[in-house]
C-alpha cells in the first residue's frame, strides 16, 4: 500500500486546518498504517489530540507521497527532502487565485495538484495553472452526521436541506 504523508496544521481553527484533519482522518480509514501527518506540534499536544489524531502524527510517513496542506510557495519547500514526491493541497475561496501562486503550482517537480472543489479548480485555471488538478471533494461520514429532526422549520417543506459539519475560519 502506498505511505501518505499529510503536511499541514492540525492544531488551530484555519480552514487548512480543517482540511488536514478532515483528509488525513478519511486516509487513515482507507489505509490505518500508511498513512501520516507532519504538524507544527503545540505544548502538550498530546492532550489536545484524540487518538486517530495522535495515531497519524506518530505514524512516520515522511518517505512516501507527501500531501501540502498549504499556501503552495510552502509547498515548494518539500520537494527537496527524500519522498516520493510532493503534491499541493491548493485552497482557495475567490474566482482567481493569487498570481504569486501560478508559478509554484505549475513547477514541474509537481506532478499534479490537488483541491476540493470543481470551484478552486476553475479558478486555477482561469488564473493560468496548466498542471494536472484532481479535485478531492470533501464529504461527509453518515455514521457522524445524526439531524435532529426537531429541528425542522414549519412552512419550508422539503424544499430547502442544509448540511453543516465544520466552522468557517
Amino acid at each position: 500500500m502506498v505511505k501518505v504523508n499529510v503536511c499541514g496544521d492540525c492544531f488551530s481553527s484555519t480552514g487548512y486546518s480543517s482540511h488536514t484533519q478532515g483528509l488525513s482522518r478519511a486516509l487513515l480509514r482507507l489505509n490505518p498504517e500508511g498513512v501520516g501527518v507532519e504538524t507544527l506540534l503545540p505544548q502538550n499536544w498530546e492532550y489536545k489530540a484524540d487518538s486517530d489524531l495522535r495515531k497519524l502524527i506518530t505514524n512516520d510517513c515522511r518517505k512516501g507521497w507527501n500531501i501540502m496542506i498549504t499556501h503552495p510557495n510552502s509547498a515548494i519547500l518539500k520537494t527537496g527532502s527524500v519522498n516520493q514526491g510532493v503534491i499541493p493541497y491548493c485552497v482557495f475561496e475567490g474566482d482567481k487565485i493569487p498570481a504569486g501562486w501560478v508559478e509554484c503550482l505549475n513547477d514541474e517537480r509537481f506532478r499534479c495538484v490537488f483541491t476540493p472543489s470543481e470551484h478552486t479548480k476553475k479558478a486555477m485555471i482561469n488564473s493560468g495553472v496548466t498542471n494536472v488538478i484532481h479535485v478531492i471533494p470533501h464529504g461527509h461520514n453518515p455514521e457522524d452526521y445524526h439531524p435532529d429532526s426537531s429541528l425542522r422549520v414549519e412552512g419550508f417543506g422539503e424544499r430547502f436541506v442544509f448540511l453543516f459539519v465544520g466552522g468557517w475560519a
